[in-house]
């Protein structure tokens, strides 16, 4: 069976709804949110659980309080068990005391019959007891049972008094719901207003403790993001210095703060390899080259030291150096030590730990100097590698992908000025060469521009012989060589020399020009055209 690619999964759109608003809700409001919500969750939850447990435990302290009246009507019949008055004395301060109790009733067993003693409101307004109550009294148990009477609703409560192992009689106690229930409602309330201010009390630290360790460092997080991503390196966070622990948001600002120095370390390390290219293309010596490459090196990775070491007769001669004790610059190394390693290697060559390097031999100088981790890089020359560029420190060190790119860059300028130097000494061998032949020969060599005014480069000095003019009179007036051309023959030289520059090809033409002292001197021209990389013509040249 085949499945088609384009159905759609049933998760993809909740997925990207969620994702949306992840996006648009910011971090506060996604650790609060959940926070509040939760403790509303649970306050409730727990409210219900207290909240029953309350009435529960107040109930149960209602149905008690019969049994323990009981109790003391028990010790009063026993005292004084004809003394009506006494007992419904009692009755009367016993149900004044507790505001949910209502009314109570004593019933005494007189052979087979039950009979009311005492009550509260007098034995007179008391009928006979009911049938219920007679049962509960005779069967030895508490009894409770909701009754209605004058339009409210009360629980009444009838326990058995013992004397001995004989029921003697009973307590009925009426307790009135609507009292019970309003102090229900009472503690209720209590409760509701005690977990509520307990619940904010918890949230309002909770989230003050949020602030303080989450929120307040996330939103510095962002701010110092936002100002790195506007290129600002002045980046530093108080919680990325020491230990970050187990904290992942004092992890990600040590992490910050470590890209931030890096960071800083490449940047510094770009601006010192571009002036020290400007200072190579604006022809530098050599030797200052050298040394400002030593320079450089160290102070770009942070190491004490660094040389620029030079092949010389299968061994090394230190050219240029930073750090070093007086006297170490311009000794010689073997060709077997480090620097002849990255030459036969091609480099780079990183080595962490001196103490345990089996490649090369340590030299005597990085023994003295306690050199403990090193990096090398090949400078190139113009006949072939110039030498080595090398870092040094005492401290054990791994040179990083970046730190090989800096030095490398380094090598790679100082490699660039050696070539440029060595083309401008053979250009400038050229050139004499060139002068001295054009300056012999019996002709005007030039370069010149196109057009009537064009601008003249070069004219030998051969043209004061020829025309009376100096070459430097004649190449500051870009429009005396069309000038002193005898007027009828200007066209007929304006147009060869276009057909010339269209074909790319060869002028020659004869005319007729007027020296400085009005003679007239016949003049054949023969130029070439000059063109850049892409055929576009630049100048003639010619004699």
């Amino acid at each position: 069976m085949a499945y088609s690619r384009t159905r759609s999964r049933p998760w993809r759109g909740p997925r990207r709804l969620l994702g949306r608003l992840d996006r648009a809700l910011p971090l506060a409001v996604k650790v609060t949110a959940p926070l509040v919500v939760g403790a509303g969750v649970a306050s409730v939850l727990i409210g219900q659980v207290l909240i029953s447990g309350v009435r529960s435990h107040m109930l149960e302290g209602y149905e008690l309080q019969p049994r323990r009246m009981a109790r003391l009507v028990a010790v009063q019949l026993r005292r004084h068990p004809q003394d009506v008055a006494a007992m419904e004395d009692l009755l009367n301060q016993l149900v004044r005391f507790d505001p949910i109790l209502r009314s109570a009733n004593l019933y005494v067993v007189d052979g087979q019959r039950v009979e009311v003693f005492a009550a509260t409101g007098g034995k007179e307004e008391e009928g006979e007891p009911e049938e219920e109550d007679v049962r509960a009294i005779r069967s030895g148990r508490a009894v409770s049972h909701e009754v209605e009477e004058d339009g409210g609703r009360y629980l009444e409560t009838v326990v058995p008094i013992r004397m001995g192992d004989s029921v003697v009689g009973g307590l009925g106690v009426y307790s009135s719901l609507a009292a019970v229930d309003e102090q229900v409602s009472r503690a209720t309330g209590q409760v509701i207003a005690t977990l509520v201010a307990g619940v904010t009390s918890g949230v309002l630290i909770a989230l003050l403790i949020l602030y303080a360790t989450v929120l307040r460092r996330a939103r510095r997080l962002s701010r110092n993001a936002a100002r790195l991503e506007g290129g600002e390196l002045d980046v530093k966070l108080p919680e990325g210095e020491g230990d970050p622990g187990r904290d992942e948001l004092l992890r990600v600002a040590h992490g910050l703060n470590r890209m931030v120095d890096a960071v800083r370390v490449r940047t510094r390390q770009q601006e010192a390899v571009s002036a020290f290219g400007r200072r190579a293309l604006t022809g530098a010596d050599l030797p200052e080259l050298l040394e400002e490459s030593a320079r450089l090196a160290a102070d770009g990775l942070g190491v004490e030291f660094a040389w620029v070491a030079e092949r010389i007769n299968g061994g090394f001669v230190l050219q240029s150096g930073v750090g070093w004790k007086e006297g170490t610059v311009g000794a010689h190394i073997s060709g077997d030590s480090l620097a002849g390693y990255t030459l036969r290697t091609g480099g780079p060559v990183l080595s962490p730990d001196l103490s345990v390097e089996d490649r090369f031999p340590v030299t005597p100088i990085l023994q003295e100097h306690r050199v403990r981790s090193v990096a090398s890089v090949v400078v190139a020359g113009p006949d072939g590698p110039y030498g080595v560029l090398a870092a040094h420190t005492r401290r054990p060190r791994t040179f990083t992908l970046e730190d090989l790119h800096f030095l490398s860059s380094l090598a790679a300028v100082l490699a660039a000025a050696m070539q440029r130097r060595r083309a401008r000494e053979q250009l400038a061998r050229a050139e004499a060469r060139y002068k001295t032949l054009v300056e012999r020969i019996p002709a005007v060599a030039y370069t010149a521009g196109f057009g009537a005014d064009a601008k003249w480069e070069y004219v030998a000095p051969q043209i004061e012989e020829v025309l009376g003019f100096t070459p430097e009179e004649w190449m500051a007036d870009p429009g005396l060589w069309y000038e002193r051309i005898v007027p009828e023959d200007r066209p007929m030289v304006l147009e060869d020399e276009r057909n010339t520059v269209a074909s790319h090809g060869h002028l020659a033409v004869e005319y007729r020009i007027r020296a400085k002292d009005d003679r007239v001197v016949w003049i054949r021209d023969d130029a070439v055209v000059v063109q850049d990389e892409e055929g576009r013509p630049l100048f003639f040249q010619g004699v």
